[in-house]
């Protein structure tokens, strides 16, 4: 199971041998705990999976919401607790840099005047060194930039 918890209403999504099977994506500015809670528990039963049957979660790192962030590093540890499961934490603009080829940036909207950035390093082996911090931009810089 993956969860988003650090932009806008957060998402999780169910896989089963790297196949997506279910997903939520919330349509709020915010997330809250209670309603992501009622989220995973409808993608598990809109799929038939119960809760047992999973076994990793993968949280995102981030960049996003501080708040949002922590929400979602909580369910996951109470969820780790709860079934004995391993938690995998991934950045957000890297996962989105590994998955959406051929695109060479991923950006996300940071706030309502930022944009949150980062580049693929290497174009031919479709690489990128992660432990690069992601830019920080204005909405106007990063037109410019683009």
């Amino acid at each position: 199971m993956a969860l988003e918890t650090g932009i806008y209403g957060g998402s999780v999504c169910l896989l089963n041998n790297g196949r997506v099977v279910s997903g939520w994506i919330g349509r709020s500015d915010q997330t809250k705990s209670k309603d992501f809670l009622e989220s995973i528990k409808g993608v598990l039963q809109g799929a038939q999976f119960g809760i047992r049957e999973i076994d990793e979660i993968v949280i995102s790192t981030g960049p996003g919401s501080y708040t949002g962030l922590r929400v979602g590093y909580s369910i996951a540890k109470g969820l780790k607790a709860a079934l004995g499961i391993n938690i995998k934490g991934v950045s957000l603009l890297d996962g989105m840099l590994k998955s959406m080829r051929p695109i060479t940036l991923a950006a996300l909207p940071f706030s309502k005047t930022e944009v949150c950035w980062k580049v693929r390093e290497d174009e031919k082996n479709n690489s990128f060194l992660s432990e690069k911090l992601p830019n920080f931009t204005s909405h106007i810089d990063f037109v410019d930039i683009i």
